[in-house]
């Protein structure tokens, strides 16, 4: 925060001496939110100082939580049936969420948006299977406005085609591109969540 008086460029000719007075009368606070700059003129007269001095700590308060780091949002993901090794598995999220969370969002059927899916065994954490996209337009973190989309659901076997029977841990977070730092801002997460897959049954019939 820059606390200083007006420029005398602030006053241009058609101001008139009394306005001019008054503008040279104020303090001129400058801070800067987000990266945007806020300009405040406040006056220093005596009977003003009290307002002036609450309104610069609102100020420099209101910058301070910009600057804040959020934690990410907790979300809990389930399993609506019992999974099996090769079969389709999908991954639920609760009823608020299916505001952000549709499928599908390209017509690459492993694009899961601005979502990305952890899977992990033990200490082992296993990659996904993403299909490489030739290119990417539209809305960021969209999807694709079709009938059936499925809402706070997410395919998890399209990614990860390849487990074997046995327990796995699985992580949601749902994030938005930085495209200036080339970061992902995480807004919600879920904990590392227990999923059990089991051997398919096969029965011959005569």
């Amino acid at each position: 925060m820059i606390l200083s008086h007006p420029p005398a460029q602030a006053t241009n000719r058609r101001t008139s001496g009394t306005a001019a007075r008054r503008l040279r009368a104020c303090l001129l606070i400058t801070c800067f939110i987000c990266g945007l700059r806020v300009d405040v003129y406040l006056p220093v007269r005596l009977s003003h100082m009290r307002v002036a001095a609450t309104l610069a700590l609102s100020v420099i308060a209101l910058a301070s939580a910009a600057q804040e780091t959020k934690a990410p949002a907790k979300v809990t993901i389930s399993f609506a049936t019992q999974g099996y090794a090769g079969m389709p598995i999908w991954m639920s999220l609760p009823a608020t969420m299916s505001q952000y969370v549709h499928y599908p969002s390209s017509w690459n059927p492993t694009d899961f948006g601005c979502v990305q899916i952890a899977v992990r065994q033990g200490t082992t954490t296993i990659p996904p299977t993403i299909l490489p996209s030739n290119s990417a337009v539209g809305i960021v973190c969209g999807w694709l406005a079709v009938s059936g989309t499925a809402e706070g659901r997410l395919p998890l076997h399209l990614q990860y085609p390849n487990l074997e029977p046995g327990t796995y841990e699985v992580r949601y977070q749902r994030y938005y591109p930085d495209f200036q730092t080339y970061t992902r801002n995480i807004l919600e997460e879920s904990d590392w969540t227990s999923m059990e897959l089991r051997t398919i049954q096969r029965t011959c019939r005569s």
